[in-house]
């Protein structure tokens, strides 16, 4: 999954660089909120996969990533992490970074939570600092 969802970041920020340099607006902001809604896509792109997903921002503890995940069992859904905000909050929106200059896109202080109904199972998963990807795959 993580390849997938860094491609999917990388092709949304090349097409809005692209965009930007076409219309005149402000690249760097384009990027980054085209890297933020592409996060957003991919996780409800996971649901209609049939599995319950939410990205999240936030540097929740190891132990707090565990409790998520037992939690996500017994309850039956995925589920953020104490410590850490859905990423449809625009407090997330800094954890998104584009650097036009060495065209790349990264994610920081972020991380998932993945359930499957039909294993009976979720995680909660912190992203590798810095995860991302080229600008434009």
């Amino acid at each position: 999954m993580g390849a997938a969802f860094s491609d999917a970041l990388s092709d949304a920020a090349g097409k809005a660089f692209l965009a930007s340099q076409a219309s005149g607006a402000e690249a760097p902001a384009a990027v980054k909120a085209a890297v933020y809604l592409a996060a957003l896509d991919f996780e409800a792109q996971l649901r209609t996969e049939g599995y319950d997903a939410v990205f999240w921002c936030g540097k929740p503890a190891e132990a707090e990533l565990q409790e998520a995940s037992v939690r996500m069992a017994t309850e039956g859904n995925a589920i953020v992490p104490e410590g850490a905000l859905p990423i449809s909050n625009p407090a997330c929106l800094p954890s998104f970074d584009a650097n036009l200059l060495r065209k790349k896109v990264r994610v920081n202080d972020a991380g998932f939570s993945l359930y499957s109904g039909a294993a009976g199972m979720g995680q909660a998963v912190a992203l590798p600092e810095g995860f991302g990807g080229g600008i434009g795959g």
